[in-house]
Order: structure tokens, then C-alpha cells, then sequence
């Protein structure tokens, strides 16, 4: 006997308890007519919708949404077919290198409509033993992350490149559209952070701050008589104190990572003054008090305007919260942080709002630059801090000093250099396009790889894709490129006593991505390489600590321990990688099955 067939409504309200899991939605869309009809209600695929995208460009959005008549099922069907069209493009980037550029410039503009797509493609397993994984990435699962990476920070960087450069040109549009606030939010873009997270991290604690200031007895909005407003700004200081945000230590001060807004809204929050204030604008704003920054000298602190009176500053820094509010202190001189008058005070031509964006990121950049020689930071948040470092300079500096940012440009990835010839050197002076586009020459014509044949003698011994150790250092680390002899300088020569080397300078000599943590590339000579074998968990390891090996290779093949010796493996070229050393990968292959170490 069959069973009885559900009614619609009935089958609609038991998809309500599942939309969280929308392979149910799709399952039900490919059943029977009425699985299908109850699967189609629009409403029903809100909740997947919002929890798949969250990013978008706004413009874009509006659009969708008119067009769909905020049909949230055919607003996710387009959407995903935009992934599509991302991946497929995606593919073309991993596979084709001679074209790429032409289809990254493709992807790019795409914006972030298809930034939650490739964020998750990045952030899959380096190493994944499931069988769909190739199906979807292909034959090159390392590369294809990379590039999903790369493509999605490129997008997050994009933002940043349209924003910032109109301020520093003091164009009228930018000077009435972007607010410190904002311009700030921005800087994480260029660690390949998406503005909205700024500004989504800052609304969810503007939230939080709400709660707190009814606690306290406060009431929020619209407007704040005179009188209210020194008790309100000294309580959004306390809760800030209480959410952990604090002026940081001496020995912390100097911290890269403390100056850029994703970090110091989450893991860095003792901070710096700046990054205070940009927290405080943003909470003022956010219960409709308007607030700017003072770019004092020392110390960035706060202006709030008053309708009667004199406006406050306020010190979001201060040492002792009783003293945040700079008008309202028993006794200045105890005020170590902020021991002057204000408002009357002697100081007070230099303590009216900041209304000049570019100025106060000159001074965000200088606060940056004074921190580069931070140890603790890793090579990916340094080559961050070193896209703003360059990005700022080249817009500030004169012709004459361009050169000063070249130091920072030595450290970009390909991504980057092609972003900023793309979207900042058409801004710049001719001279200083010029300087940059002769610096970064060779990068941006990476695509016209000319390939390197080994000798029919064999020459060289060693092969991309051979993991190796230093004979004298004892890094280890992994080959990407061969030279049959030295190609660097006679300086670099002198000094590495490479023609006191038993086989001098005339020896094959190898590019090596090592495992220092740092993105680290060194030059060695064949007689200092040792072959050593490769297991899963070397493998994650040289992935983890030098993220650049993902572009050179595709894949990993790795041998478990074979009794008391190791067994042999190897990085699998990408497509790239192959057209640039043709010969390496079946010599590879070869060695590795004809060697035991």
C-alpha cells in the first residue's frame, strides 16, 4: 500500500527546519513535481543565501536583487552560476600561464561577487585524499589554491587601490565621500581582507556597545544634549577598556600587526592610539555622535563636537579611564598620557578635528614604516604592510623619491606587482611609472617563459621538484629552478666564496624555496644539495612555512617509511613550472624511482 502523500504546506514547513543544509533544497528540486514545488518557495532559500554570501559588490547586489524581485532562490542561482563562470576562469589561470593575465584582469573585476567562491576553494586542505577534490580542482589541487587565494586577495586588494589613491590626489569626490573611518577599514585590504569584515567587526561591536550604554543607564539617540555627551564618550572609552581594547606596552608598541584594523579588532588589541581612535569614531557614529580624529602630535586623539560649547577631546588611550575625556579632568598634570590643557588651552589650534583623510594615512603609513623591522612577523603579513608602504609612497612621494619604495617592492608577489601596474601606475607621474615598470619588468613578463632543456649528458644531477637538504646549513628545503652554472653577480660571488667551492662557480647552481618560515629563496650550489625523502607531514610542513610552493607545484607524491629507511617523494610540477623546466618532471619521476637514500 503507498504511502499517503504529504500536503504542500506540510512538506514547506519541514524544509523550514532544514535550509541550513541546502543539498536537502537540491535534492528536493530533483524529486517529484511537488518535492520540487515545495523546494521552490523563495523564502526558504534566505537562510543558504546569506550563509553562502557573504560578500558582494553592492552596486551588483541592488541589481540582482531588482532583477529577481528578491527571489532569494533565483538570486542563489545566480550567484552560483557567477561561481561557475569564477572557477572556470580559475582553471584557465592554473592551466594556461602564457594567458593569464589577460583572464586574472577578467576575474578581478568580478569583484566580490565571486570572492566567497574563491576564499573557499583557498581555504580547502593542502592535501586531500577526496576523490571529488579532483574531479572539481583538477590535476593541480596545490596550484589551484594558490591562485584561488591570490585571485580573492586580489579582489579585497582592488578595493583599497580605487579608494585610496583619490584621497591623496584630494580630488573633491573622495574628500566628500570617505571618512577616516572608512579610509582605515580599507587598509586590511591590502592583506587581502575584504573592507565589509572591517566593517562588519565594528557594527557587531557598535552592537555590543549599545547594550553596554543602556546598562549604564544611557539614552541612545538621535540627538545628545551638551551636557550628556563627556558621561557617553567616558563610557564608550570604558567599554572598549572592557572589551580589551587598551593602549599597548612599550615592548608591544612596536608591533606590526597592532596597526591594521582586522587584527586589532580581534588578536591585536592592545594597539596603538590611531587604531583607538578609528574604534571610537566608529562606536560614536554608530549611536549617532559625530566624532573625528586629532592628529596631535604624539598622540591621535578624538574631536566631539558640542552644539553650545566647546567641543571634547577625548583620549581613547588614557592610562586612567577618568581621564579619558580631556575637559573633564580634576588634575592635568597627573595626566601622564595627556598632561595639557584643552578647550581653553595652549594646544588648541592643534586640536580641532582632522578633516584631511590623506593626512591622517601618511601618518598611519609612518606608523607602519617605523614597524617593519618587527621580527615576530611571518613573510605574508610583511609583504601586506609592504603593498600599503609602497602603495602610499608612490602616491606622496616626489619624483626624486620614488626610489625609497623599492625596498618594500622587492619583497611583492606576481599578484601584487600586477595589481598595482594594473590599478596605481597609470595614477602616477610618468618618471615614476618609469622607475617601477623598469624594477618590476621581469616579473610582469613572467608569462613568456622561455623553457630550460637539461643536457643530453644529464647535467644538471638534481631536478625541480627534488627535496633537498643543505650540506653545510642543514635547511631543508625544495627546488624550483636550475641554472647549469653561478648567473648572479661577481659581488654575490665574491661573497658566497663560491670560486673557493671544490667545483666553483662553473657547477649547476639551484633556486630553493626553503622551510624558514619566511617565503625564503636561496641560491645553492649542486655540491651542497643532499637528496632527502619526503612523507605527508614534510610535505604539509614545507607548504605551511613557504605558501610560494603551491604556484611552482601541483601536487605532492609521497612515500611512507619503508622499514628503518624513508621512502622518496616528490613536488609534482604545475603547468607553469613545466613549460619553464620542460624535461623535470620525467626526470623526476625517474630519479625518484631509480634513487635510494
Amino acid at each position: 500500500m503507498p504511502l499517503p502523500q504529504l500536503p504542500l504546506d506540510v512538506l514547506i514547513k519541514i524544509l523550514s527546519y532544514c535550509v541550513n543544509d541546502v543539498k536537502v533544497l537540491k535534492n528536493f528540486l530533483l524529486s517529484s513535481r511537488l518535492f520540487h514545488e515545495a523546494a521552490s518557495v523563495p523564502s526558504l532559500w534566505e537562510i543558504p543565501y546569506r550563509a553562502r554570501y557573504l560578500h558582494s559588490d553592492d552596486a551588483n547586489e541592488e541589481k540582482r536583487k531588482a532583477e529577481c524581485k528578491s527571489n532569494w532562490r533565483e538570486m542563489y542561482t545566480a550567484r552560483r552560476r557567477l561561481d561557475s563562470k569564477a572557477l572556470d576562469l580559475l582553471r584557465s589561470v592554473v592551466e594556461a600561464p602564457s594567458s593569464r593575465n589577460e583572464v586574472l584582469l577578467d576575474l578581478i573585476d568580478m569583484s566580490l561577487d565571486v570572492w566567497d567562491a574563491l576564499s573557499s576553494e583557498s581555504s580547502s586542505p593542502i592535501l586531500s585524499n577526496d576523490p571529488g577534490n579532483h574531479e572539481r580542482v583538477g590535476s593541480y589541487p596545490l596550484t589551484w589554491k594558490y591562485w584561488a587565494g591570490a585571485v580573492a586577495g586580489g579582489i579585497a586588494k582592488r578595493q583599497v587601490l580605487d579608494a585610496w589613491p583619490p584621497i591623496f590626489q584630494q580630488t573633491p569626490h573622495a574628500k566628500e565621500t570617505i571618512s577616516f573611518e572608512d579610509a582605515l577599514s580599507y587598509a586590511s585590504c591590502f592583506f587581502g581582507i575584504p573592507k565589509q569584515e572591517v566593517s562588519r567587526k565594528l557594527e557587531s561591536l557598535g552592537e555590543n556597545c549599545k547594550i553596554f550604554l543602556v546598562q549604564k543607564q544611557h539614552t541612545l539617540g538621535p540627538e545628545y544634549s551638551d551636557s550628556v555627551l563627556p558621561a557617553l564618550c567616558n563610557d564608550i572609552c570604558l567599554f572598549m577598556r572592557e572589551e580589551g581594547f587598551c593602549m599597548a606596552t612599550y615592548g608591544r608598541y612596536a608591533q606590526l600587526l597592532n596597526k591594521f584594523p582586522h587584527l586589532y579588532l580581534s588578536t591585536h588589541k592592545e594597539t596603538i592610539p590611531m587604531s583607538l581612535v578609528h574604534i571610537f569614531v566608529s562606536l560614536c557614529r554608530q549611536i549617532g555622535i559625530q566624532a573625528f580624529p586629532i592628529s596631535f602630535p604624539g598622540t591621535v586623539l578624538a574631536n566631539v563636537p558640542r552644539k553650545d560649547t566647546l567641543p571634547l577631546a577625548v583620549n581613547p588611550s588614557a592610562i586612567e579611564l577618568h581621564n579619558a575625556v580631556l575637559n573633564e579632568r580634576s588634575d592635568i598634570v597627573l595626566d601622564k598620557s595627556f598632561p595639557f590643557s584643552v578647550f581653553p588651552g595652549p594646544h588648541d589650534d592643534m586640536l580641532r578635528a582632522c578633516l584631511d583623510t590623506g593626512a591622517l594615512l601618511v601618518r598611519f603609513h609612518n606608523n607602519v614604516q617605523a614597524s617593519m623591522g618587527d621580527s615576530r612577523v611571518i613573510a605574508g603579513n610583511r609583504i601586506g604592510a609592504a603593498l600599503m608602504s609602497l602603495c602610499v609612497g608612490a602616491l606622496v612621494h616626489d619624483d626624486n623619491g620614488i626610489r625609497h619604495v623599492l625596498t618594500e617592492a622587492s619583497i611583492l608577489p606576481f599578484i601584487d606587482i600586477f595589481l598595482l601596474s594594473k590599478y596605481l601606475l597609470p595614477l602616477l607621474s610618468p618618471n615614476k611609472r618609469q622607475v617601477l615598470e623598469f624594477y618590476w619588468s621581469d616579473t610582469l613578463s613572467s608569462g613568456q617563459i622561455q623553457p630550460k632543456r637539461r643536457s643530453p649528458k644529464g647535467s644538471p644531477n638534481y631536478f625541480v621538484g627534488m627535496v633537498m637538504e643543505h650540506a653545510k646549513y642543514h635547511y631543508q628545503g625544495v627546488i624550483y629552478g636550475w641554472d647549469y652554472e653561478c648567473k648572479s653577480n661577481d659581488v654575490w660571488i665574491s661573497r658566497m666564496n663560491v670560486d673557493q667551492l671544490p667545483r666553483g662557480r662553473h657547477q649547476p647552481f639551484y633556486h630553493i624555496y626553503t622551510d624558514s618560515y619566511s617565503n625564503a629563496s636561496t641560491y645553492v650550489a649542486e655540491e651542497n644539495i643532499i637528496p632527502i625523502g619526503l612523507t605527508s607531514d614534510a610535505a604539509s610542513s614545507l607548504l605551511d612555512k613557504c605558501p610560494s610552493l603551491q604556484r611552482c607545484f601541483g601536487d605532492v607524491v609521497v612515500s611512507q617509511q619503508l622499514g628503518e629507511s624513508e621512502g622518496v617523494g616528490r613536488f609534482l610540477q604545475s603547468p607553469e613550472s613545466k613549460l619553464a623546466y620542460p624535461d623535470d618532471e620525467d626526470f623526476g619521476s625517474r630519479f625518484i624511482g631509480d634513487t635510494t637514500l
